[in-house]
């Protein structure tokens, strides 16, 4: 089964599976996007070094000097130190009417949907003679049966995004574990041993935009929305930047 991620369209998508039949996935009017920043492989800035704890010569009491181990340990006795004061209790809260409060609430929460998880496994294989095909595992509950797919995007490529809404507007937190299969460093490691490299039986993809093939039984169409997502943002350059999502990649390696 192959379904076709061109950037968000409003029409349907067509589904073809083993048999040759067809059923249209409907596509929601609304833009995939990122949400944050992509991190590029930059490492974050040194912590500041704590500041040192001096204590002013007329707080100490006494001085005691050891030596052990080629090393000089000092002891020193001081004058407690002032504790501030506790804070100040909290006023109790007053029963009363709280329709002002809720509403309130019920606005933040519409403007600030409660993420869903979107948990992925990839492994990426790479040639140098072929592009990059990643074969998918999606778990899109505990009570659904995972999804398993064959893609043309690279998707060690996505490592770097976190948060995204997807075409329904929901919005997403994404969990990525992923390796990489060097096909042509495999294949020549095990002809060494006298041992022959198993290739899994790898999808024709068309070149352009990356696509999808299903390995198994389709799932529901409102199950794809985050994969279908996910390959719009991978097929929108501009939505998308490639140099940051290579360099967190690489930092991703495994």
């Amino acid at each position: 089964m192959v379904i076709t991620t061109e950037i968000v369209r409003s029409e349907d998508v067509p589904i073809a599976d083993s048999s040759g039949s067809t059923a249209a996935v409907p596509i929601q009017p609304t833009t995939a996007r990122i949400i944050g920043d992509v991190p590029d492989g930059t490492p974050p800035p040194p912590t500041p070094p704590k500041p040192d704890f001096v204590v002013p010569a007329r707080n100490i009491l006494s001085t005691t000097t050891h030596e052990q181990g080629g090393r000089t340990i000092t002891i020193q006795r001081i004058k407690p130190i002032p504790l501030p004061p506790p804070p100040a209790p909290a006023p109790s809260i007053q029963a009363g009417d709280d329709s002002a409060f809720r509403a309130r609430l019920a606005a933040y929460r519409a403007e600030h949907p409660q993420p869903k998880t979107v948990s992925l496994g990839a492994t990426v294989y790479r040639s140098k003679d072929s592009p990059a095909r990643s074969l998918v595992t999606y778990r899109p509950g505990a009570e659904m049966e995972p999804v398993t797919f064959w893609s043309s995007a690279d998707f060690s490529l996505l490592a770097g995004i976190r948060n995204f809404s997807d075409t329904t507007g929901q919005v997403r937190t994404m969990f990525l574990m992923w390796s990489a299969v060097d096909i042509d460093r495999m294949t020549a490691s095990l002809k060494q041993h006298g041992r022959e490299y198993h290739l899994p039986a790898i999808p024709e993809f068309a070149e352009g935009k990356a696509t999808i093939t299903i390995v198994g039984n389709p799932p529901a169409s409102e199950v794809l929305v985050p994969i279908k997502s996910l390959h719009d943002l991978y097929n929108n350059d501009t939505a998308v930047p490639r140099e940051g999502l290579a360099e967190s990649g690489k930092a991703g390696w495994c």
